[in-house]
Order: C-alpha cells, then sequence, then structure tokens
C-alpha cells in the first residue's frame, strides 16, 4: 500500500514538476506522449485492482512498466 501511494504522489510531482521551465525539457520533450499514457495505464490498474481483478490488474501493471522502461530508455538527459 505504501508503495503505490509513494508511486502515485511521484506522479503528481511529475505533474506539477512539468510547468516549469525546466520541468517542461524534461517532461514534455523527454518524455512526450507517453506521460498521459502511464497515467491512463496506472488509472485502469488501480481500478481493476480495487474491483478484485487481480490476474487483469497484473497484466496492466506490466503495461505501466513497460512504459517507464520505455520512458527512461530514450530519454536524453538535459
Amino acid at each position: 500500500m505504501l508503495c503505490r501511494t509513494l508511486i502515485h504522489l511521484l506522479l503528481l510531482g511529475t505533474i506539477v514538476y512539468q510547468f516549469t521551465e525546466q520541468g517542461n525539457k524534461v517532461i514534455i520533450d523527454g518524455i512526450s506522449w507517453r506521460f498521459p499514457l502511464l497515467g491512463i495505464l496506472n488509472a485502469v490498474y488501480v481500478n481493476l485492482w480495487v474491483t478484485h481483478h487481480y490476474v487483469v490488474a497484473f497484466i496492466f501493471a506490466l503495461l505501466v512498466s513497460s512504459a517507464v522502461t520505455v520512458s527512461r530508455r530514450f530519454h536524453v538527459a538535459v
């Protein structure tokens, strides 16, 4: 439970950070379309977990993980 809370706080921090000048370069230019995808996949995962569809939630957790991995792999440091 603590891990999921931490992940959601980090996502919230990323949303706020994107409106700063340096955050615009990192989030908008670097992560691009993968950030909204991550938010949508995470929302679906949480909804499935809460409604006790654990197998499908696990599949969406893997998709969330792959979206994060792709974002980090192709990100160019500014």
